[in-house]
């Protein structure tokens, strides 16, 4: 419930601080004393489009606070909570408007959008009566308001989530379709790349390898002149090998009579005959070995250009090109198994279709059946509120597969008839005035009993009726009020006596400005009010009786 309004510096409104309670609340007052301003004031809390004018003159800000005590489960808690709000059962929503321009909306003193707080505002209140489409004159919301009144919520929910899986499916295929298109595309030249590399797979620490060699291979001719040289002065002339072997030969004649002295002189030059020949041998092979070799240093620069031109294709190092391969072996068997699982794709997808439909059949079914009950209730309460030559009829459509949705298959509209002859149509394009507040009563009071109401509040619906009329007006309105807060803006005596509660709006004129003030009511003042309201500017005994007679009879 709306349990306060605090207003400061809107139009003709000094400072206001309006505490509220719940059931039926009357707002009375003369015409131009301002009950729209503060219409305007709820509206701005609930996130209306704002204007500089709104703000009074003389003051730099204008503040309209709205306090909210509702449960924890309620959809607009919840609401916050996705936003990432920290709120509890109470929600205050703030409006502050400046005449900078910078204006600011919070919600229990959070930055929120000013659309953020419509959202919000649209889930805690409902102001029937007013020309712009929300509520039930949003025929969007059409909808839900038949399936909240046959009861079919589980079955409503169970259809939404069949659509987010039918949604879920056509996605997978469709992204599974794109990708068998793209494979399709791609899989000639992975095939091309995966022949290329199989054909070149580089070994391990073959690119080390192959540089190594390719050093040695050019640094050949250079090497080769040194080891030349060396085995030149080994060979050319008298040989040190052959000295080394003569002075062994010379020296081993005597070694026996020279004595320790000479034996280890000739063990050492037999050491050194044996190390100079295996060096001979040595240098030998390894000229044959580092001879230059042009073919293969051409082959060793070919092989590493390769491996390093298809590493820079696939952007990575010739160590990883094994690792490319492997991933092109698991793209190519990918694509060889995307047939199957599009087709497992499609039978998902056709099975989601399948319990959609089946559901949302089950669901067009109840709001067929329901709809001739709903609209019977409807015509049965508009009669006595003076609409007895109207009618209201519920339109149910089906859809086209394309627009089908998360609500369903069928397309729901109420539409009415005002006059015998008139084609039906919208509410707010066929109603006007009263009428429309009062086909709005009449929606309301049938729905009561079936749906979680926001605040409602009902602008002058008692417009252009008395008597009869009026006192059925106020009797729905009762009604109304026993299930949650209603607010009404009223003319009437007789919906005026049947609220519980009620204040009375007045404008104070001064030299300096005009200010609307507002005062709840005791019993005895109330009781005037209605006198005035019955009686006009002059309130007499006679009017004071018959106030009291209306509000003693309305309340037995």
């Amino acid at each position: 419930m709306l349990l306060s309004l605090s207003v400061s510096n809107l139009l003709l409104i000094d400072k206001l601080d309006l505490e509220l309670q719940t059931s039926l609340c009357a707002l009375t007052g003369e015409t131009g004393t301002g009950k729209s301003i503060l219409l305007d004031a709820l509206g701005l809390a609930l996130g209306s489009r704002a204007e500089t004018g709104f703000i009074r003159p003389g003051a730099e800000h204008a503040h309209v606070t709205a306090e909210f005590d509702i449960d924890g489960n309620h959809p607009a808690i919840i609401t916050t909570k996705e936003q990432g709000l920290d709120i509890q059962d109470t929600l205050i929503l703030r409006r502050i408007l400046s005449r900078d321009g910078k204006n600011r909306a919070t919600i229990n003193d959070q930055p929120v959008s000013v659309n953020f707080l419509k959202k919000i505002g649209s889930l805690l209140v409902e102001i029937q009566g007013q020309s712009d489409n929300h509520g039930l004159l949003d025929v969007n919301t059409h909808i839900s308001f038949l399936d909240d009144y046959s009861k079919s919520n589980s079955l409503a929910g169970e259809v939404s989530l069949a659509w987010g899986a039918l949604r879920d499916a056509k996605s997978s295929v469709i992204l599974a379709k794109k990708e068998m298109n793209t494979a399709e595309t791609d899989e000639p030249y992975l095939r091309h790349v995966l022949e290329e590399l199989q054909g070149l797979m580089p070994g391990p620490n073959e690119e080390e390898a192959l540089i190594t060699e390719r050093k040695k291979l050019r640094g050949a001719e250079k090497i080769g002149e040194a080891l030349q040289h060396a085995q030149k002065a080994l060979s050319t002339g008298e040989t040190p090998v052959e000295k080394l072997v003569f002075a062994e030969r010379a020296i081993s004649r005597v070694a026996n009579e020279a004595g320790e002295d000479v034996a280890q002189l000739l063990k050492v030059l037999s050491m050194a005959v044996a190390e100079t020949q295996e060096a001979d041998s040595l240098l030998s092979e390894v000229i044959n070995k580092l001879s230059p070799n042009p073919e293969r240093l051409d082959d060793v620069e070919s092989r590493l250009f390769l491996l390093k031109s298809v590493a820079r294709k696939h952007d990575c190092d010739i160590s990883s090109l094994p690792e490319v391969h492997d991933n092109l072996l698991i793209k190519l068997k990918h694509i060889d198994s995307q047939t199957e699982h599009f087709s497992s794709l499609l039978k998902s997808e056709n099975a989601a279709r399948d319990n959609y439909v089946s559901l949302a059949n089950k669901l067009s079914k109840e709001r067929y059946k329901t709809a001739a009950i709903f609209d019977k209730a409807i015509n049965k309460e508009l009669k006595p509120l003076r609409l007895n030559k109207a009618t209201f009829q519920t339109i149910i459509e089906p859809l086209e597969e394309s627009r089908w949705s998360r609500s369903g298959i069928d397309k729901v509209r109420f539409e009415v008839q005002t006059n015998i002859g008139h084609k039906p149509g919208p509410l707010n394009r066929v109603a006007s005035g009263g009428e429309l507040a009062r086909f709005l009563l009449a929606l309301r009071v049938v729905l009561a009993q079936s749906q979680l109401t926001p605040v409602l509040i009902f602008d002058e619906v008692d417009r252009g009726i008395g008597g009869a009329t009026a006192n059925a007006v106020g009797e729905r309105l009762y009604e109304l009020g026993k299930g949650g807060q209603v607010l009404v803006v009223t003319h009437s005596p007789q919906v005026a006596a049947r609220a519980q509660h009620h204040w009375k709006i007045e404008k104070h004129d001064s030299s300096n400005a005009s200010v609307t003030k507002i005062m709840k009511l005791d019993k005895d003042s109330r009781r005037e009010e209605v006198a005035r309201m019955l009686s006009g500017a002059e309130v007499t005994d006679e009017a004071r009786a018959a106030a009291q007679k209306l509000i003693s009879g309305t309340n037995s």
